[in-house]
């Protein structure tokens, strides 16, 4: 199953408590600790896919 991602105007804090208490990571995950890593991972990573998102935003539109 998909993990949860950040919103963008997300705080840290609201994203980390609601993918500690999603029922799909609970079910997958259910030790605590693993899920916290996980979910701290997805929000370390949130800014990385909007970088690279950003990235091929900028090239697609320098090629045309």
């Amino acid at each position: 199953m998909p993990l949860p991602k950040p919103g963008k105007k997300e705080k840290k804090g609201d994203f980390m408590n609601r993918c500690m208490e999603d029922d799909v990571m609970n079910r997958e995950y259910p030790q605590a600790k693993q899920r916290f890593a996980i979910c701290n991972r997805q929000w370390e990573n949130k800014s990385k896919s909007t970088l690279g998102d950003l990235i091929k935003a900028t090239a697609f539109s320098v090629e045309k």
